[in-house]
C-alpha cells in the first residue's frame, strides 16, 4: 500500500485535472468581483497572488489525488501505450463538489483575504459554473457502448475529453478577449502617458506661442476631474461589492 501511495504522488496531473485547472483559472479571471478586488488591491499588494492561491486550493481540494482520472489506461498522460499492461494505474476521479459548499468557500475567502462582502449572488453563480464544468470534465466513459473492446473503450475516453474541451471553449474565448482588451488598454495608457511626457518636455519651448484658456467668465473655477466612485464601506469596515444579480 505504501509503495502504491508513493507511486501515485509521483504521477503528473491527468488530462482531466489540467482541464479542470484551466476551467477554474478562467472562471475566476472572468469573475467581476475578483477582478475588482485585484485591480483595486483590496487584498493589499499580494491581491493577485491571493487569487492564485484560491485557484490552487480549489484544484487541490476538488481535483482529486495526483493523477486522478476517469479514463483509466486510456488517460493520455499515462506512461506506456494506450490500453497496455505497462500503463500506470491512476486514482479514481473525485466526486463533483457541492455548490453550496464551494460558494461558502468563495464567499469566506473573499471576506478573509480581501475584506469584502460579496452581496450580488455571484459566489453562487461562480460555484455553479465550476461544479458544472467539473461534472463534464470528470465524466466517465460510457461502458455500455464500449463493452470490452479496447478500441471502443479508447474512443469513449476520447469522447469524454472532446466534450470537456467543447464545454471549455466559450470560457477560453471569453478569457482571451478579456486578456486582449486589458493588453490594449495598457498599450493605450502607455501611449497616452508618452504623449504627456513629450508635451511636458517641449513646454518651455512653446510657452510663448501657447494660449491657455481660463475658466469661463462667472464659472468661479476650472472644471474639476470627475471623482472616482469609491467602494461602499459598512460599519464593520467591509467593502460591499455591487454587481449583477444572480443569473
Amino acid at each position: 500500500m505504501a509503495s502504491s501511495s508513493a507511486a501515485s504522488m509521483d504521477l503528473p496531473p491527468s488530462a482531466q485535472q489540467c482541464l479542470f485547472a484551466r476551467a477554474v483559472i478562467h472562471t475566476l479571471q472572468l469573475w467581476p468581483s475578483m477582478r475588482m478586488a485585484i485591480d483595486e488591491h483590496w487584498g493589499g499588494p499580494e491581491s493577485k497572488e491571493k487569487c492564485d492561491f484560491l485557484v490552487s486550493h480549489i484544484c487541490d481540494t476538488y481535483g482529486g489525488q495526483p493523477g486522478a482520472s476517469t479514463l483509466g489506461v486510456f488517460e493520455p498522460n499515462t506512461a506506456g501505450p494506450s490500453g497496455s499492461n505497462n500503463a500506470i494505474a491512476r486514482p479514481a476521479a473525485p466526486p463533483t463538489p457541492e455548490e453550496d459548499e464551494l460558494a461558502d468557500v468563495l464567499e469566506q475567502y473573499v471576506a478573509d483575504e480581501y475584506e469584502a462582502h460579496v452581496e450580488d449572488g455571484s459566489c453562487d453563480y461562480i460555484a455553479g459554473r465550476i461544479c458544472s464544468l467539473h461534472r463534464v470534465i470528470f465524466a466517465s466513459p460510457s461502458s455500455s457502448e464500449a463493452g470490452q473492446d479496447p478500441i471502443a473503450q479508447e474512443a469513449a475516453a476520447q469522447q469524454v475529453l472532446a466534450a470537456a474541451q467543447a464545454a471549455l471553449a466559450p470560457l477560453d474565448e471569453a478569457a482571451e478577449k478579456l486578456r486582449n482588451k486589458r493588453l490594449q488598454s495598457q498599450r493605450d495608457r502607455a501611449g497616452w502617458q508618452g504623449e504627456i511626457g513629450e508635451g511636458e518636455s517641449s513646454e518651455d519651448d512653446s510657452d510663448d506661442d501657447m494660449e491657455v484658456d481660463g475658466p469661463a467668465e462667472g464659472s468661479g473655477q476650472a472644471r474639476q476631474p470627475k471623482e472616482k466612485q469609491e467602494p461602499i464601506v459598512d460599519e464593520d469596515g467591509f467593502t460591499t461589492v455591487v454587481g449583477k444579480k444572480k443569473r
